[in-house]
């Protein structure tokens, strides 16, 4: 559902490839295919070493000549604005070939990345197929895994695992749900407190762990006292790499929606998240094992026009009593 890119910076470099027009109608087919009219957005781009690519890339975008400089800065703005950070893996990258080898060895020893695209020449020099040239982006299998939906299995570890590169990215998770009571370990809780679980052991491997911040929106029960006491029991032990919020709302609640994306954790007011990506969910697993019979249920990324409809119907207003801090 979501898929991580990562780009050398020479791709926006119009000196490291030999067809200047060949070049420019690459990178517009790449930006393009990335950002689909439908308005979803199921790419991120890996900022690698740090938080390096992003400065290092915009170098080389604006140092273009001024031909190309217009065009390239606005492909180039595109694709920034879907930067995730990652960690440093080796030696500052001094070549397009170093960019290329930081980008696998974050794949290898971190968490995979979709899909390492360089130009025509870096692929060619490192001759393998852990990278894709610039030159084959109008073929269809370098884009079959990229689609807003899919269809998951209705189990707590395959819908762990359509969400993993997001619960990865992501230091707030928030999932929406008329469903839950606290009231059995079958509810859908459940699925909440692993994605909390997955969102935490991602963490506790980055070279600067973030505290997760998770929030679990419901119904108004008749007494939410009651809900509260129940799930307390099944809460994790308090941590200060984690916290938890509950949300009552009193609305008809219809749908289902993992919401994700980063937190502010030195912010004091009620919107401190910033919302990268909402999924709706027809259905979500209770279990760990998938029941004889449930047929896969299809999930949804939504668009970025949708996005800020729902993030404002459960952070525009405060709830209809007081937040509940769990954890």
């Amino acid at each position: 559902m979501i898929c991580e890119f990562s780009l050398t910076p020479q791709i926006f470099d119009p000196t490291a490839h030999p067809d200047k027009t060949t070049w420019m109608s690459q990178v517009t087919h790449l930006v393009g295919d990335m950002f689909p009219r439908t308005g979803h957005q199921p790419i991120c781009i890996s900022d690698l070493y740090g938080g390096s690519w992003k400065p290092a890339a915009a170098a080389i975008a604006g140092a273009c000549d001024e031909a190309v400089r217009g065009d390239v800065k606005k492909l180039f703005t595109r694709v920034a604005d879907l930067c995730v950070p990652r960690d440093v893996e080796g030696e500052w990258p001094d070549s397009e070939d170093d960019w290329a080898r930081e980008a696998l060895t974050s794949a290898q020893n971190a968490f995979p990345i979709s899909r390492i695209w360089a130009s025509a020449a870096c692929y060619d020099r490192l001759a393998s197929n852990e990278y894709t040239s610039v030159a084959d982006v109008s073929r269809d299998d370098c884009w079959n895994d990229v689609r807003p939906s899919r269809r998951v299995g209705m189990s707590i570890p395959d819908q762990l695992a359509a969400l993993r590169p997001v619960l990865f990215h992501s230091t707030w998770i928030a999932f929406v749900s008329p469903y839950i009571h606290g009231s059995s370990s079958g509810d859908e809780m459940s699925l909440a407190l692993e994605f909390l679980s997955a969102a935490r052991a991602f963490q506790k491997n980055r070279a600067q762990p973030t505290p997760i911040l998770l929030d679990i929106h419901t119904s108004l029960p008749p007494n939410p006292q009651n809900v509260i006491a129940n799930i307390d029991p099944r809460l994790p032990v308090r941590d200060p790499t984690f916290q938890i919020r509950l949300f009552f709302w009193n609305f008809d609640m219809l749908d289902r929606y993992i919401i994700a994306g980063d937190v502010d954790n030195g912010g004091a007011n009620f919107k401190q998240q910033r919302v990268r990506w909402i999924v709706t969910a027809s259905h979500v697993a209770r279990d760990q094992v998938n029941v004889r019979g449930n047929r896969d249920t299809p999930w949804q990324l939504l668009p970025r026009f949708e996005i800020t409809r729902v993030f404002n119907d459960y952070y525009g207003t405060p709830p209809a009593i007081s937040v509940a801090r769990l954890r």
